[in-house]
């Protein structure tokens, strides 16, 4: 961990065939924020456009799988970079363009402040600008995951799949996370609850466009199935975690 008066954040970005969007995203992450230095790991999970190339041209620092692993292993990949550089926050950003950079700074604030472990940003709060209209079938899945780890938890959030969020390194380093799909939010947010950590879920606009709507079937190689495969498989991550934690209470 970092001295107080230099923390430092990391920004992870896991990417598969970006190259339209990545630019823009990288472009419009700060580096700064108050005393908080912030670094940007991009993780390329087996691109065979110009992605690479682009992160490269940004300065950022790059994870590269030579074939497709998934989003969730991608995710995980960035999280063990940032705990072994013990960066003070880890953060996860999406490249496809559904998600405003500018809050990766907003989130970095509500850390830095404390008594907050985990910020999760949301597009279906009610004071969210609801600028496009997802997929019906991406709302259902969220709708139903949602209300699922509500149920459980009682933390009342409102988008447990929004691509943008941070947590602290005490925190993320008593995570044991095994997912390789889109369902390690799913284990994420369930294992944290079980440690005891603070959640704070902030509004973000709801951004939506043809190409960034491509972003689960061109990523995830374990979320492309119908949609009762996919609840299917978030189903099961949530029953394994609530296994293993109720193993570990008894």
């Amino acid at each position: 961990m970092s001295i107080e008066n230099h923390q430092k954040a990391l920004v992870i970005i896991p990417v598969h065939n970006e190259e339209k969007k990545i630019a823009k995203v990288l472009d419009g992450l700060p580096r700064k924020i108050l005393n908080v230095k912030i670094d940007i790991l991009v993780i390329d999970d087996g691109s065979t456009d110009k992605s690479k190339k682009i992160a490269k041209s940004r300065k950022c620092n790059i994870l590269s799988h030579p074939s497709r692993l998934g989003y969730g292993t991608s995710v995980r990949d960035g999280f063990s970079y940032g705990l072994k550089h013990k960066y003070d926050y880890i953060l996860k950003l999406d490249a496809d363009g559904q998600h405003d950079p500018f809050y990766i700074g907003t989130i970095v604030k509500i850390l830095l402040r404390g008594g907050v472990d985990y910020v999760i940003s949301s597009r279906y709060m009610r004071e969210v600008d609801k600028l496009d209209i997802p997929p019906i079938e991406r709302r259902l899945v969220n709708t139903m995951c949602t209300g699922a780890i509500n149920s459980i938890t009682k933390l009342g959030l409102s988008d447990v799949f929004c691509g943008i969020f941070g947590l602290t390194y005490d925190l993320l380093s008593k995570l044991d996370l095994e997912s390789s799909s889109y369902g390690l939010e799913l284990e994420m947010i369930l294992q944290s609850h079980y440690l005891n950590a603070r959640f704070l879920e902030i509004p973000h606009p709801l951004i939506y466009t043809k190409e960034s709507s491509k972003f689960l079937k061109t990523f995830g190689n374990n979320d492309r199935g119908s949609l009762g495969d996919r609840l299917a498989l978030y189903s099961g991550i949530i029953l394994d975690t609530l296994y293993k934690y109720k193993i570990k209470e008894i």
